[in-house]
């Protein structure tokens, strides 16, 4: 995720700088609680924004399930009950 957001002042330009969207942006990625809370609030920040149609934007979009927080909160706690059924049933 790092070197996503450490590309985001270059590629933003100046949004990047803007408050008015780097807190609701930023906020996003880290606070989301879920995957679809976190396309719901991504939706209204690009909108409100007017970047619908940003290139950069629509592109680390694409691939967000590997980077966003909310989806690897979601698969760790599938996989977590899967690993903890698994060594109950090894040691019983």
């Amino acid at each position: 995720m790092w070197h996503i957001l450490k590309k985001a002042s270059q590629k933003l330009g100046a949004y990047a700088y803007n408050s008015n969207f780097t807190i609701p942006f930023y906020n996003r990625i880290w606070n989301s609680g879920t995957p679809e809370e976190f396309e719901r609030e991504w939706k209204e920040v690009t909108d409100k924004n007017n970047l619908q149609d940003h290139e950069w934007l629509n592109d680390i979009y694409g691939f967000c399930a590997k980077w966003i927080p909310a989806y690897a909160k979601e698969k760790d706690s599938y996989t977590a009950g899967v690993r903890k059924h698994s060594k109950i049933g090894k040691h019983e």
